[in-house]
């Protein structure tokens, strides 16, 4: 298993929100036709002092709903970053561009879309940050059309009737200020090379849904393919929306997908194949259920062990360097540290961070075994050290890490509120151990939570689900 741990409040997020406008902005990319399209993915991304990179990806939509996804990569090694920009040219055809370009498509995407009162992709509180403030000047304004007249354009697929999108803008605008136009009807017009306008506002109630039924698709088919670290990448498509000639493809080897997607394709096909009796699991599902936990994304007060709010700083700014460029300094600073205060739990994890960082792999399994053992209640430090075992092979003990509760509820009965990356990493690590077991059902009731969640891809997230989908592929295998 590959070396992450958890526990760190100076989080990538947080380091984005208050540093990375400090960072200078190495390059722009963009969807050749997007303004044929009327949708664009967009990368910008900012070059840190060693070197490295962290950039975000957009999604945006001009036609109507602004930026509809985006998510970032941090600190990413310049040929990983080269990797991905590789990608995207060959998948999605973008293009280099200026970064005024970008700043003008986005934020007038995001603009036209708040007009209509729909709100950007959660994440976008974030992955703004990647981008320079919205006051900032141009030097060239470019004139960019967003919807059709000036009016918001929803485009109806076979795929996607985008009756959710339809419902809102007729509540939020009324249903004569946005026009809809199914896909086939934009054929048919070049088809018959119209040059005259067209009025494309139709009776929403006479748009139908389309289904397809993929269970009957022979297991043995599958072949387990080469399990590579699952890219973050965004996948231009989505199993769930794959026609039958889309999973024919797929069978006779022509369809070409992603590390990702293929993921996607097991736990789709899994799910197919068994129902939930036969997958039953005996983990209470309840007290499991993300819904009914008061979650924040704000700091949680409980989880503050600092002394001051000086100690807090001085912290923070020394792992801030150490996400930068980590030195043996920084290891003897937080050393210097947890001297001074050695009620902190949260140093333990920066110390053994720290020392992934630097290469000091059984150092860092170390300070984590010795945090576990000084704060045993300390959620992200359980993590962490049950995390140590599974990868050293002591599967068995991980129950015991969490007193042989599998449930936050249960678990900590007096906190009130969890960080969501408390809740994340907790769900994956449960995922992981249920997978070692060889326990697919309980497994799956947590990785089906992450899903639901559905934030950015902590690299526990991605272990987790790498682990179970190559369980659920030998089953699916029959093996």
């Amino acid at each position: 298993m590959a070396k992450s741990k958890t526990g760190s409040s100076l989080s990538p997020e947080k380091y984005i929100k208050t540093r990375a406008r400090t960072l200078e902005i190495k390059t722009c990319y963009i969807t050749a036709n997007w303004k044929s399209a009327g949708i664009a993915t967009i990368i910008v991304s900012r070059q840190h002092k060693n070197g490295n990179v962290t950039h975000a990806l957009y999604q945006v939509d001009l036609l109507s709903q602004g930026v509809i996804n985006t998510f970032f990569e941090f600190n990413l090694a310049g040929d990983k970053y080269g990797d991905v920009i590789k990608y995207y040219i060959k998948e999605q055809n973008l293009v280099s561009c200026s970064y005024d370009l970008v700043h003008q498509v986005i934020y007038g995407a995001y603009d036209f879309a708040s007009q209509s009162k729909l709100k950007a992709h959660k994440d976008f509180t974030l992955t703004q940050f990647v981008l320079e403030p919205k006051s900032h000047i141009v030097k060239e304004k470019i004139d960019i059309d967003f919807g059709e007249n000036g009016k918001p354009l929803v485009i109806i697929t076979l795929e996607d009737d985008k009756k959710k999108l339809i419902s809102t803008l007729e509540k939020n605008i009324g249903a004569d200020n946005f026009n809809v136009i199914h896909i086939s009807e934009l054929a048919e017009e070049q088809d018959h090379e119209h040059t005259h306008d067209h009025e494309h506002t139709h009776n929403h109630e006479h748009e139908h849904e389309h289904h397809h039924d993929h269970n009957h698709h022979d297991k043995n088919a599958f072949d387990l393919p080469d399990f590579a670290t699952p890219s973050k990448a965004l996948d231009k498509d989505n199993v769930e929306n794959w026609t039958e000639q889309d999973w024919q493809d797929f069978e006779e080897g022509k369809k070409e997908i992603t590390p990702k997607m293929t993921l996607q394709v097991i736990d789709f096909m899994y799910d197919s194949h068994f129902t939930d009796e036969e997958i039953d699991s005996k983990i209470n599902l309840d007290l499991v259920d993300f819904k009914k936990l008061n979650v924040s994304r704000e700091p949680v007060a409980e989880n503050n062990s600092f002394a001051s709010k000086e100690e807090e700083d001085r912290i923070n700014n020394i792992y801030l360097e150490v996400l930068e460029n980590p030195s043996q300094k920084h290891l003897e600073l937080l050393e210097g540290e947890l001297a001074i205060n050695s009620n902190n739990p949260q140093l333990y994890s920066y110390l053994a961070n720290t020392n992934i960082k630097l290469g000091n792999l059984h150092k860092a399994d170390e300070w984590t075994e010795l945090g576990f053992n000084r704060f045993p209640k300390y959620l992200f430090g359980q993590i962490s050290y049950a995390q140590t075992l599974l990868q050293k092979g002591l599967s068995t003990k991980v129950p015991e890490v969490f007193n042989n509760s599998f449930d936050l509820v249960t678990l900590l009965p007096d906190r009130k509120e969890f960080h969501i990356l408390e809740v994340i990493n907790f769900y994956s690590i449960m995922s992981l151990y249920f997978t070692t077991q060889g326990d697919i059902a309980s497994a799956n009731v947590y990785w089906k939570e992450l899903k639901e969640i559905n934030e950015r891809e902590e690299e526990l997230v991605l272990l987790a689900e790498n682990e179970l989908m190559v369980l659920k592929a030998k089953i699916l295998k029959g093996e």
